[in-house]
């Protein structure tokens, strides 16, 4: 028999392997730099960058923002709602809505006593309590609904999940 180093065929084969593991390590080595280069792309793409914004909120002639409970604006960052009281005693309190580009605020009928409101992810609804329920306002038809009673007493407000539960507290 002879040798592998002098069999032409066998040492063909070789380098035929050795070129094929050189070619796949190059096409390895060049994938993980592209993966490398786009991912080092992502982190260190600077993000937008959006003016703060800083607004006042008036209330309406005759009306002051109740003192306890902050606005909340809305899921998409549009829209600012908040609860005001009559400076009368007479007139009860009311929920509001205000697009953040503007100064124009908008009562939501049906929302007598409001107090707390949250926004639904979409922002198309306003959760809020009053009278001793959890109730919901849609932007849309302006209907409200109840929700559930909650007991009488402090309520320290609310979050609507993206998948429609609501959870909240209510307990002194």
């Amino acid at each position: 028999g002879t040798a592998a180093g002098s069999d032409p065929t066998a040492a063909a084969e070789i380098r035929r392997l050795a070129r094929q593991r050189w070619a796949w390590a190059a096409a390895f080595l060049l994938a993980a730099g592209l993966a490398g280069y786009l991912a080092a792309g992502r982190f260190t793409e600077t993000p937008e960058i959006r003016p703060a914004a800083h607004f006042v909120i008036d209330p309406p002639e005759g009306r002051r923002v109740l003192p306890w409970g902050a606005p909340a604006v809305s899921s998409d960052g549009r829209q600012v709602a908040y609860a005001t009281v009559g400076v009368e005693a007479s007139r009860p309190g009311t929920l509001w809505t205000r697009p953040l580009e503007s100064v124009v605020s908008r009562e939501l009928s049906g929302t007598e006593g409001a107090l707390l409101p949250f926004w639904s992810p979409d922002s198309r609804s306003l959760a809020f309590f009053a009278k001793n329920e959890l109730r919901r306002v849609s932007l849309d038809s302006g209907a409200v609904q109840k929700i559930c009673g909650v007991p009488a007493g402090f309520t320290a407000g609310g979050d609507w999940a993206e998948d429609g539960t609501i959870l909240f507290s209510a307990g002194g």
